[in-house]
């Protein structure tokens, strides 16, 4: 019994292949793969497997920061699950397609986290999956709106009439759950959401967390910019670092 236990302990908990016998019997299947004995099963990419390991939290780099090394052997369905999305994954040109943009936009994009790279390492060549770039333009569906609104833009338009990079833009979409319009959100891609110029400019004038700038609150009340200095110096006018996006 015990004999038993021991193996079955040792099946799931280590590396061993299957058939390979352990105490008398052949282990069934390999439950769980270490770097190497992944990348000799699949074979597949060693450095690309431990840069997705990395980015899922299962494996770190080495002191040396030329190689990796496993928080602890790692579930042979986890292994499963990341060969197959290697075969799915997209380069940044491709993956710009997918979304309907070019490849610089989704440098623009991506830079603030808005599309997430599949291998999240700084100096790691921009790979992504395409349930990701679905997962983006999802939230952007999720805004549509069937009714009406005038002065519609799309966002890239509108960032430009705003003066407002169009990640930041973006960013200002869904933190603040504007209403987007599209003619068919169904196949929308991203070039054909439509945002309200009068109500994006509207956000934009409240959205630091209930402040406005200077320059604003000088036009609210009707007085010049250094006025509104001396009364935020003098303590009249209480005023907040914000943190830009």
């Amino acid at each position: 019994m015990i004999r038993d236990l021991v193996r079955e302990f040792i099946f799931r908990n280590f590396p061993i292949s299957e058939g390979s016998i352990v105490l008398g019997q052949p282990c069934p299947e390999q439950y769980v793969h270490s770097l190497s004995t992944a990348r000799s099963r699949y074979g597949m990419s060693g450095w690309k497997l431990a840069r997705r390991l990395a980015s899922m939290g299962l494996a770190e780099r080495k002191v040396s920061g030329k190689d990796f090394i496993l928080k602890d052997y790692v579930p042979t369905e986890i292994i499963n699950d990341i060969t197959t999305d290697f075969g799915a994954l997209l380069n940044a040109t491709d993956a710009g397609k997918y979304l309907g943009i070019e490849r610089f936009m989704m440098a623009k994009l991506t830079q603030p986290g808005l599309v997430e790279k599949y291998f999240d390492e700084k100096n790691a060549s921009p790979m992504y999956h395409p349930r990701d770039l679905d997962g983006f333009i999802g939230k952007l569906k999720a805004r549509v709106e069937r009714s009406e609104a005038e002065n519609l833009l799309d966002i890239a338009t509108a960032s430009h009439r705003v003066r407002i990079p169009t990640e930041r833009v973006v960013e200002i979409i869904l933190r603040n759950r504007l209403p987007l319009h599209a003619v068919d959100p169904v196949t929308a891609r991203f070039p054909d959401f439509r945002v309200s110029l009068d109500v994006l400019r509207e956000v934009i004038a409240t959205d630091h967390h209930g402040t406005v700038r200077p320059t604003r609150a000088a036009k609210i009340l009707g007085i010049n910019i250094r006025t509104i200095r001396s009364l935020m110096n003098t303590g009249v006018l209480k005023s907040c670092d914000i943190k830009e996006l």
